[in-house]
């Protein structure tokens, strides 16, 4: 009787009932991830996010862990025009300085030198990470880049001397070369001979300023053999070559590179500056997994050489039989987890924090701190090289030193880096509230 009451009741008052669900607001919590990423990619030369399309591969044993902000498997490469990457860690890991998650970030970007970083999570909630990318028509200081065309044929191979160079970097007088022989097959990553018109371009990095440092691609605290360890630079160049479109990675037989040495530049073996008889390492870069590989190495000439325009260099040769990115450098010890930076005092929502080394002053390493998680843990770090920290506010034209302090061990105690100007900042708390566009 109460139910058939009820029916006849809305019957009776039809006209005046509306959609039962009007005024009700439906709130859905979502599950936070535990451990949040984001990844900015920049323009070296610009130090601004780069819009175009940015192609981004994990790898390493961890890679299988990261996931996206909806708890879904990342299926690489991951592509995006906003410059700026934000991806999850399983909630099944608990990174911590002692067991932190570590994965490489392979990014590419269409005229731009393709490059990567390791990120290393050292604690549950979010981090953030950046890498700097060179660009081939607007390089940054200190880079010099160029392209040159010839024709091969997959019978045949190369129809003339493909001779092709950087350039002369203005500030170093320095360049690099690769010299292809007549008759040279150039060929796939699969071996398979290539024909049509050959485009390669050389870029080369001089090792003293401090945007090509930090274009530098992998970074100073790399994986080389199977080895932690940091690199000290003495140059490097990128070579990419491309037949019809392909990429060529091999060569039917050997082919020479030229790479030229600032003549001023340190040994940091001996502390004096560079040497006739002084041996240094050749690397290549394998462009997936971000890792060197040791190809031998070179012998500071003798004799000096003049670049075009003026400026006293030392020329060094190798041959090689496949293309890559090739780096001269001397692999130096480090210690897997480095000291921890407590960035105190100041208010800001983000500083540029740079390290550069006191025996030759050429910056290794550039970094981010934000506001919210002022501890920067430093993990392959070169030991026992004493260096100077610096943090810059760079929210401000020109940017701004804060801080600075001379560290002489990154592997040693911990230290506090106290902001030491003020910027008018102040600290203000407030509670967000965001709805979904449709409730």
């Amino acid at each position: 009787l109460l139910s058939v009451s009820f029916i006849l009741s809305l019957f009776i008052t039809s006209c005046d009932i509306k959609n039962p669900v009007d005024g009700i607001e439906l709130r859905v919590k979502t599950l936070a991830r535990t451990t949040v990423v984001s990844f900015a990619v920049y323009d070296a030369a610009t130090d601004k996010i780069i819009k175009d399309e940015v192609s981004v591969t994990f790898t390493g044993p961890n890679a299988s862990k990261m996931i996206s902000m909806t708890n879904e498997a990342i299926v690489a490469p991951i592509k995006t025009k906003s410059g700026i990457l934000t991806f999850a860690i399983s909630d099944d890991v608990i990174p911590s300085p002692e067991t932190p998650f570590k994965v490489t970030a392979v990014v590419t970007v269409n005229g731009y030198i393709s490059s990567s970083k390791k990120l290393f999570v050292t604690s549950p909630g979010a981090a953030a990470f950046s890498i700097e990318l060179a660009n081939y028509s607007a390089p940054p200081v200190g880079v010099i880049s160029k392209e040159s065309t010839g024709r091969t044929n997959s019978t045949t191979g190369a129809d003339e001397d493909i001779i092709a160079d950087s350039g002369v970097e203005p500030k170093t007088g320095a360049s690099a070369k690769i010299s292809i022989a007549k008759g040279t097959v150039l060929k796939d990553r699969n071996g398979n001979a290539l024909s049509g018109e050959v485009k390669t371009r050389v870029t080369y990095f001089n090792p003293k300023d401090e945007q090509s440092l930090n274009s530098f691609p992998g970074g100073f605290a790399v994986d080389a053999d199977g080895e932690s360890g940091s690199f000290v630079t003495a140059g490097f160049t990128a070579i990419d070559m491309t037949v019809g479109g392909t990429k060529v990675e091999q060569f039917g037989s050997g082919v020479d590179i030229d790479i030229d040495i600032p003549a001023n530049l340190k040994n940091p073996e001996t502390g004096s500056n560079l040497a006739p008889g002084d041996k240094i390492p050749l690397w290549s870069y394998n462009e997936d997994t971000g890792e060197w590989k040791k190809e031998g190495e070179v012998t500071v000439p003798t004799v000096l050489a003049k670049s075009t325009n003026g400026k006293s260099v030392y020329r060094v040769s190798a041959t090689i039989n496949h293309l890559s990115y090739w780096n001269l450098d001397w692999f130096q010890d480090a210690c897997y987890e480095g000291i921890t930076i407590n960035v105190t005092g100041g208010c800001f929502p983000y500083l540029k924090i740079k390290a550069k080394r006191i025996s030759d002053g050429a910056y290794f390493y550039s970094g981010w701190v934000y506001g919210n998680d002022r501890e920067v843990h430093l993990y392959n770090a070169p030991r026992n090289v004493p260096v100077m920290v610096e943090l810059w506010d760079q929210s401000v034209y020109p940017s701004v030193k804060v801080a600075d302090k001379q560290i002489d061990d990154l592997c040693g105690t911990d230290v506090d880096l106290p902001i030491t100007q003020t910027n008018g900042m102040v600290e203000v708390s407030a509670q967000v509230t965001v709805v979904c566009h449709n409730s």
